[in-house]
């Protein structure tokens, strides 16, 4: 690994205690979380990984996600992230399912982005399954001719890779439900050579550098606004001139 072992640092009892301030209705698990602090040794860039395994619904992952953005304004700036999840997001929301195009909107404010976008496609699905006619829950099962018809199954756009907007370039983003580094679209899985009912998801990113201030603050002037990640590098970019940190971060509002 090219990240220094004793630079890693576990942040998940920073994360749970925030996540505990939501109360008992945030449907998490213990181990549903994951996320730690490390550095890599060739470039000494602090990065904060985390990975995320949402409920069935995906009620929990917005505000995970959320509780995610609150830990990573807390860190040293220039600090990088990266979170991998299964958000278990559909391509159509209801008020007991989350919405793929809703948890988009949710993250862009937050100031993120993710592999698929800032407003992902909700037909590109990463997963494909349903039950047979062998396996328990008859009432879930679903014959063959019926796999490609709508609301059979599990036929989604569930798992992302988000980070803070302008961090990152998307070099590219792929998927596999083969174990062959490659993607068959329709067809259903797991199968008996892959295993998983989510397809693997991997991207190539690039790290940019950091935006100046003055960059962010003429991007908020043309209307795009910034989300609490950019507010904060705002903030901490402005060194020790207090007065005009605090004129900057007025001029994009941020609090």
């Amino acid at each position: 690994s090219r990240f220094a072992p004793a630079s890693a640092t576990s942040l998940n009892p920073a994360f749970d205690a925030l996540l505990a301030g939501l109360g008992s209705d945030v449907p998490v698990a213990p181990g549903d979380v994951l996320v730690l602090s490390a550095t890599d040794a060739l470039t000494k860039q602090t990065y904060v990984l985390a990975s995320f395994h949402g409920d069935t619904d995906g009620l929990a992952t917005v505000p995970v996600v959320k509780t995610m953005a609150q830990l990573l304004a807390k860190q040293p700036a220039g600090t990088r992230h990266v979170f991998g999840m299964d958000a278990n997001t559909y391509a159509v929301g209801s008020a007991k399912q989350q919405g793929v195009s809703e948890f988009a909107a949710e993250y862009r404010q937050l100031g993120l982005t993710s592999c698929w976008g800032d407003a992902p496609d909700p037909t590109n699905i990463t997963t494909f399954n349903a039950r047979t006619y062998l396996q328990p829950q008859l009432n879930k099962a679903v014959a063959y001719k019926d796999l490609a018809s709508p609301g059979t199954g599990d036929k989604n756009p569930k798992d992302f890779l988000l980070f803070p907007k302008g961090s990152f370039g998307v070099e590219s983003t792929t998927k596999d439900n083969t174990g062959q580094k490659a993607y068959v679209e329709r067809q259903p899985f797991p199968t008996l050579t892959f295993p998983s009912d989510h397809g693997v998801l991997s991207s190539v990113l690039k790290l940019l550098p950091p935006p100046s201030p003055l960059a962010s603050e003429r991007s908020a002037r043309r209307g795009a606004g910034l989300g609490p990640l950019a507010c904060r590098r705002v903030k901490s970019q402005c060194g020790q001139r207090r007065g005009e940190c605090e004129q900057r971060a007025a001029r994009t509002s941020c609090v």
